[in-house]
């Protein structure tokens, strides 16, 4: 009989880094996606990084799952309160993907990016 299928959490945990310090990136174009994924790897056991601003709505009754600083990525003179976000998942539109800090573009932070057809 095959082993059952190991959660998000247990597969994690098999990262060289350290999970807790693992900033999991949901990105894709606005209406694609990533609200569903958010809440799909909260479901999962990884908490998302919002700050509860931007309520639920016809278009996305489950809520958003935003956080507002991910706007002021580009300008922002200071980014460190992502080293505070270890151990969770956050949504980055993707335009705001190159504003990023260089070390949270690299193998060991996963990056899941949406893509749905406009049809």
């Amino acid at each position: 009989m095959p082993e059952p299928f190991p959660t998000i959490v247990e597969r994690r945990k098999r990262l060289t880094a350290d999970p807790e310090e693992i900033l999991v990136i949901v990105s894709g174009l606005p209406r694609s996606g990533t609200s569903m994924m958010v809440q799909l790897l909260q479901a999962g056991g990884i908490d998302p990084v919002t700050d509860g601003q931007r309520a639920a709505d016809a278009s996305n009754p489950k809520g958003y799952l935003e956080d507002e600083r991910v706007k002021r990525l580009m300008g922002a003179k200071s980014k460190s309160w992502l080293k505070n976000c270890g151990g969770q998942a956050i949504k980055i539109v993707a335009p705001m993907m190159p504003h990023l800090p260089g070390d949270y573009l690299c193998s060991e932070m996963p990056t899941k990016f949406c893509n749905r057809s406009v049809r």
